[in-house]
C-alpha cells in the first residue's frame, strides 16, 4: 500500500542531490530576525528549468500518467508548498489537472529540495536557544518528536527541511497546553517504550514520539514517519489530527 508514495519519496530523496537547489539556497535573500524562522520574509531563489523538471516527475508519478507543466504553474506549486496554503493548492489542482487532495498530499515533497538546500546553507543562524515548536528554518509544524540517547533529550524534526531543534517536554506544541490532566498518549503495546502519539486533549493535536539513539539522518525522516504511520491511524481514528 505504500508503494505508490515511497517512489514518490525516492524521487525527493535523488532531487535533493541536484546542485541548482544549493545554488538557489546560496542566492537566497533573507531579512532574518533571531525571534522568527530563518526563511521568514526572505526572498527565495530557484532555478526555473529544474524546477519545472521536477514537479512534473512529482505529479506524473503521483497521477500514473504523463503531465506536462510549464514553469509559472511550477512556480505556483512550489509558492503553495512552502507556504502550506491549502486554497492556493486546490485553486492549482482545479487549474492545471491533478485533483486537489493528490496535489496537497505531494505538496510538502515540492518543497522539500528547496528547503533542505536552505537548512543546508543557513542552520548556522538559528539561535541554540529556540524553543518554539515551528522550525526555525522554514516555519512548519514539526514532524515528530525524537527522544534521543541514554540521556532521553527531547528534539522536534521537520520533515520537509530536516531541522532539529530543542522541544519542551510535557506541553503541546500546537496550543501550548501544560496541563497534565489534559495531555495524554496512545501507546501501542509491542513498541510502548519507542513509540507513540502524544494527545492533547484542549485542540485534540497529536504528535508522534519516537525513541531513536541518535538523530536520524535527513534523507530517512521521511522512511520514519512512513514506519510509524500507524500512530496516525490511531490518532486519526480516536479523534485527533495535525494542524
Amino acid at each position: 500500500e505504500c508503494e505508490p508514495w515511497l517512489a514518490l519519496l525516492e524521487l525527493a530523496r535523488q532531487e535533493t542531490r541536484d546542485p541548482s537547489w544549493r545554488r538557489g539556497a546560496d542566492a537566497t535573500r533573507l531579512t532574518h530576525e533571531p525571534d522568527a524562522p530563518v526563511l521568514a520574509s526572505a526572498t527565495l531563489v530557484v532555478e526555473a528549468p529544474a524546477l519545472t523538471r521536477y514537479v512534473g516527475r512529482l505529479l506524473a508519478t503521483a497521477a500514473g500518467h504523463a503531465f506536462t507543466i510549464d514553469a509559472d504553474d511550477a512556480v505556483a506549486c512550489l509558492a503553495a508548498a512552502v507556504e502550506d496554503d491549502r486554497d492556493a493548492c486546490d485553486a492549482l489542482g482545479a487549474r492545471i489537472g491533478p485533483p486537489g487532495d493528490m496535489l496537497r498530499a505531494v505538496l510538502p515533497l515540492i518543497a522539500m529540495p528547496l528547503l533542505r538546500a536552505c537548512h543546508t546553507r543557513w542552520s548556522s543562524l538559528v539561535s541554540p536557544a529556540w524553543m518554539r515548536p515551528l522550525c526555525p528554518v522554514c516555519g512548519a509544524w514539526p514532524a515528530l518528536a525524537e527522544v534521543r540517547g541514554l540521556e532521553r533529550t527531547r528534539r522536534f524534526r521537520c520533515l520537509r527541511c530536516a531541522a532539529d531543534w530543542a522541544a519542551a517536554w510535557l506541553a503541546c506544541p500546537y496550543c501550548g497546553n501544560g496541563d497534565h490532566t489534559q495531555l495524554g498518549a496512545l501507546v501501542p503495546e509491542k513498541t510502548a517504550e519507542t513509540r507513540k502519539a502524544e494527545t492533547c486533549k484542549r485542540c485534540l493535536g497529536y504528535l508522534k514520539s519516537i525513541a531513536v539513539l541518535q538523530a536520524t539522518a535527513a534523507d530517512d525522516l521521511a522512511l520514519l514517519d512512513v514506519d510509524t504511520l500507524e500512530l496516525d491511524v490511531a490518532a486519526v481514528e480516536s479523534g485527533y489530527a495535525r494542524p
